[in-house]
């Protein structure tokens, strides 16, 4: 266990942390940040109160007919604190170039693990019929990979009409994982509305922004993980699976958002700590400095019927 006297936070792998950025990884995209201070509290949604018809006519010397609003205060956020630890030894640091560089190198390695926790986080939530209770689940010949008898657009469009009809909100976003893009851009539904040009990634987003209006961002969620044991053979997988998503991510997040979810996290979110040899310690018995990477947040589900899952989108 590293002591906590010996501790000391490092500005420059702190600052390094937070620029890092793997565009794989769209968590944040999905459930925007929210930062806050603490770490918990309720959370005020906000009804559709606003969206009834209420007679306005007022008579003369009548009163005023009245209205309210109403304010569902219930639900809370709970920070939790994920952190990583890495061993850099005097040997890597005495034989680099620079001697920052392998502790930038171990503060890098730890980022993309816990953005890889993040994502993962998120997917398995995503695709949980359990959890998403606005969904689909596809099979056979109305899968996506099945180019005769599939329809896309229509079941798109059934996400779009259920997140509206459910929300008020029209939906803005459709997120694709690597492998169901990769089989709807070859989807005659899709190659059949291209009349000019080379069938292609943006060519096919053309299709769907033209047949979807209101759609203004397309999300192709290619994260993948390292599923092998620790010392097993590397095997990857796919963090997102094989389904696709209809719905509203609000992206300038505020009091009185509607959204699928948000990323609530500490302001003074990944610090990088340092653990030096000098200090003692299991550093010094391992003749190396620890470096950490800590991160506080909880990816809260704020309104599930934001998203429409249309589950195993392709075989």
């Amino acid at each position: 266990m590293i002591k906590k006297t010996g501790l000391y936070v490092s500005p420059l792998l702190t600052n390094i942390s937070l620029a890092y950025k793997n565009d794989e990884y769209v968590a944040e995209q999905i459930m925007p940040i929210v930062p806050v201070k603490k770490d918990t509290a309720q959370i005020t949604t906000y009804g559709m109160d606003n969206l009834r018809i209420t007679n306005a006519i007022r008579a003369q010397g009548a009163n005023t007919n009245e209205v309210n609003h109403t304010v569902s205060i219930g639900a809370h956020y709970v920070l939790q604190e994920h952190a990583l630890k890495e061993l850099v030894t005097m040997e890597e640091i005495d034989n680099a170039d620079t001697p920052i560089k392998p502790k930038i190198d171990a503060t890098e390695n730890i980022v993309d693990r816990m953005l890889v926790i993040k994502e993962k986080l998120l997917a398995d939530v995503m695709a949980d019929t359990a959890v998403m209770t606005s969904n689909t689940t596809l099979a056979g010949t109305d899968q996506w990979s099945d180019y005769v008898n599939s329809d896309p657009l229509s079941d798109l469009l059934t996400g779009i009409t259920a997140v509206r009809t459910s929300t008020g909100k029209k939906p803005n976003t459709m997120i694709f994982p690597y492998g169901t893009w990769m089989v709807l851009l070859q989807h005659p539904d899709m190659t059949d509305r291209i009349k000019v040009g080379e069938v292609n990634a943006e060519s096919v987003k053309g299709v769907i922004l033209r047949a979807f209006p209101g759609i203004k961002n397309i999300i192709i969620a290619d994260a993948q993980y390292n599923s092998a044991v620790e010392g097993g053979t590397d095997t990857l997988a796919e963090i997102w699976g094989s389904h696709a998503w209809v719905g509203y991510i609000e992206k300038k997040p505020s009091l009185k958002s509607r959204s699928f979810g948000f990323t609530y996290q500490n302001k003074q979110h990944r610090l990088v700590d340092e653990d030096p040899m000098s200090k003692g310690g299991e550093a010094w018995d391992r003749k190396g400095d620890f470096v950490r990477v800590t991160d506080k947040y909880d990816q809260k589900l704020v309104d599930v019927t934001c998203l429409y899952l249309i589950k195993d989108a392709v075989a």
